[in-house]
């Protein structure tokens, strides 16, 4: 199987993630659908946006000349001849002494070249309508292609497609968009030992604890943006895991397993993996925790294995799944990216591994500095409930004082709370 005898550097083990990850091939979607995903090619305007010169408010289109004089003391008094709605424009021309009604985003009629808002006019008849303010030539008029112009880029190869942008597109009257597709994930947890964390638990010394990972994983997935092809517990018995391997993984582009991938009397993952045909790439991470993370490929479906702590899993997943995810959805940024911070607080090791310690982000003036989220031990599930990301002490150190830059992993920026978001970007 390919059995590394020493253990792989954890930035190594990113870039064989990331050799592997190709982008998912790009599919057309209508906009709607398209929300969050990658757009595969540069879209540009096949029309200039304004389509038109049109009114920015409801009052009347008028020749800018005939209102030069106009004002509260001393009105100027229009004849009006017809009326311009949104989608049923005005046909004639505005000629001098003349004005058009016309409401807001309605096609500017010919001849007139300024609107005057209706809170400065008072309506005298059908035929008449007083003006009681002069007003420039282009006023309250919003000049065709102001916005866009035809051949415009409005978004580019490796954007996300927001709402904003799509709305962007739509007004541009594009209707689809060529993206690249989520990738699809697969999440098998397996142990014996293993309950739904709905269960009763009816005795406490029976071995059995709630699973975690399952809800773990698939929502990290959602969160890193794949899509969920199917979430299943798994006893630790070869006959369903083979059944994995045969049928399950043809439903997925990742096949995620927790448990089962380090050296256990009843860890079959690997071996089963080779049985199957699939290519191990690593296995043994010099890292802390998470040390038995595997990885490899069957056929076109990348398989990573995770260890079965919950906190191990989380930490794998958060780092190494969601470099694959990002780097299949076509995004730009997919690299494991880091930060200098101060450490808030003296951190110690007592092995060789890099250690990926839980911690949050405080700010002190113009300095981010990370404090412990709690003890190191991969148990303990408080440390990665509230935590911003992982302080990185290196390999060959024991003990980082207090006040030291490290190295931060910052996986995904949404967890930082608002007030500290707002602070980092200013200090940046």
């Amino acid at each position: 199987m390919g059995v590394h005898t020493t253990l792989m550097d954890w930035r190594q083990a990113v870039a064989v993630v990331i050799r592997y990850s190709d982008a998912k091939a790009p599919v057309t979607k209508p906009l709607a659908q398209a929300h969050d995903l990658i757009a595969a090619e540069d879209v540009v305007s096949p029309y200039d946006l304004p389509l038109f010169a049109s009114s920015a408010m409801d009052g009347y289109a008028v020749c800018a000349n005939d209102v030069a004089q106009a004002s509260p003391e001393s009105p100027v008094e229009l004849e009006v001849i017809g009326e311009a709605r949104a989608g049923l424009p005005y046909p004639g021309r505005v000629r001098s002494g003349q004005a058009v009604e016309i409401m807001t985003g309605s096609p500017i009629p010919g001849g007139a070249d300024a609107v005057v808002k209706v809170e400065d006019t008072q309506r005298i008849d059908d035929r008449r309508v007083r003006i009681f303010a002069k007003v420039p030539p282009l006023t309250a008029i919003r000049a065709a292609g102001r916005d866009i112009k035809k051949g415009d880029v409005l978004i580019r190869r490796g954007e996300k497609v927001s709402s904003g942008l799509a709305a962007f597109l739509a007004a541009a009257g594009i209707g689809e968009i060529k993206v690249v597709p989520r990738p699809r994930v697969g999440i098998v947890v397996t142990g014996d030992e293993l309950l739904p964390p709905d269960v009763n638990l009816l005795q406490l010394d029976s071995g059995a604890i709630f699973d975690a990972n399952s809800v773990t994983l698939e929502l990290l997935s959602k969160e890193m943006g794949a899509e969920v092809a199917f979430c299943e517990r798994v006893k630790d018995d070869p006959s369903s895991l083979r059944e994995v391997f045969v049928s399950r993984s043809q439903l997925c582009d990742i096949l995620v397993f927790s448990g089962g991938v380090s050296k256990g009397k009843y860890d079959f993952v690997r071996p089963l993996f080779s049985e199957s045909g699939g290519q191990e790439l690593f296995w043994g991470i010099n890292q802390q925790p998470g040390k038995p993370l595997f990885f490899g490929k069957l056929g076109d479906v990348l398989v990573l294995g995770l260890p079965g702590n919950p906190v191990s899993a989380f930490f794998c997943a958060d780092l190494y799944l969601r470099t694959a995810v990002r780097r299949m959805r076509g995004e730009p940024d997919f690299e494991v990216q880091t930060i200098t911070v101060l450490l808030g607080e003296e951190m110690t090791k007592n092995d060789t591994r890099v250690a990926f310690r839980r911690a949050f982000l405080r700010t002190r003036g113009k300095q981010v500095v990370a404090y412990s989220a709690g003890p190191p031990d991969s148990h303990l599930l408080h440390t990665i409930a509230r935590h911003h990301g992982y302080v990185i002490i290196p390999a060959e150190r024991a003990r980082v004082p207090e006040g030291e830059p490290v190295e931060f992993v910052l996986p995904d920026i949404s967890r930082l709370p608002r007030e500290l978001l707002k602070t980092l970007l200013s200090i940046v």
